[in-house]
């Protein structure tokens, strides 16, 4: 005698309930992707200089009265990217950078609303940090600094809304101080020379306390 009971056949009514269950799942299962998929910002349109009319102070592409929103690229002749901002209704917003003509980075910027703001790096063409300085709303604030060739400080001075204002000090090579000069408003107060090797000093601390103005 057969022990095992008889597996009963799915009717018309189950097998369509069991075919909807099923698509209920995957339908379930493929929401998180396509909401992925949908809330992935597309890429912007990039653009060469030459698309671009620059119309009171906005960039327009040709014949399009709106303004433009993308990425804004220059090339060299050779077909090397000179040059790359992010413009956005118009203006630079983002970070914009430049190229050397061998492909090694020249400048890095950032800009908010058409103004730079923020940190701002050069490079000599042989890759070593020309300056770096801090933009807020389009004037250096803190102390700039440049660079020799070979990567030595050679001068540095502390800044106030785009102006110097305090101790600003040049470098030989040597890393011996080739001039000091106080300074308030960008006019010089008081200024001394020193020939290589005669005087040294460390340099100045990007937190430095800026003498305040007599107002």
């Amino acid at each position: 005698m057969n022990a095992n009971p008889p597996i009963p056949c799915a009717t018309p009514r189950m097998r369509r309930r069991l075919l909807s269950i099923l698509a209920a799942t995957l339908f379930l299962a493929a929401i998180p992707i396509l909401v992925l998929r949908l809330a992935r910002p597309a890429p912007p349109i990039e653009v060469q200089r030459d698309a671009l009319t620059l119309e009171n102070g906005q960039w327009h592409r040709h014949g399009d009265p709106s303004p433009f929103s993308g990425m804004l690229n220059e090339y060299y002749e050779t077909g090397i990217l000179r040059a790359r901002s992010r413009i956005l209704r118009g203006v630079p917003d983002g970070i914009s950078e430049g190229w050397y003509p061998d492909g090694r980075l020249q400048i890095r910027e950032h800009f908010q609303a058409g103004v730079s703001h923020g940190p701002r790096h050069k490079w000599h063409p042989n890759g070593r940090l020309l300056s770096e300085a801090t933009i807020v709303q389009g004037r250096i604030e803190g102390v700039f600094r440049r660079y020799h060739e070979d990567g030595s400080l050679a001068e540095e001075i502390p800044m106030r809304a785009g102006l110097p204002e305090g101790w600003a000090r040049s470098f030989y090579p040597s890393g011996f101080v080739m001039a000091e000069a106080s300074l308030r408003d960008g006019q010089v107060l008081e200024r001394h020379d020193w020939k290589d090797e005669e005087h040294r000093v460390q340099s100045l601390d990007a937190t430095q306390k800026i003498p305040p103005r007599n107002l």
